[in-house]
């Protein structure tokens, strides 16, 4: 799975906390992230 979020700082960084928690809907193995700048244009949630 991948996820790719923008938004401020906290957030983002408590999604990572949510997918590390263990208490996700799902199984998540491990968790890695990658910071970069912002480029905008996302909106809505896709599934894929």
């Amino acid at each position: 799975m991948e996820v790719v979020a923008e938004g401020p700082r906290e957030k983002c960084e408590q999604l990572l906390e949510a997918l590390r928690s263990g208490e996700t809907p799902g199984k998540v193995d491990s968790v890695g992230e990658q910071w970069s700048t912002p480029r905008g244009g996302l909106t809505g949630f896709v599934e894929r």
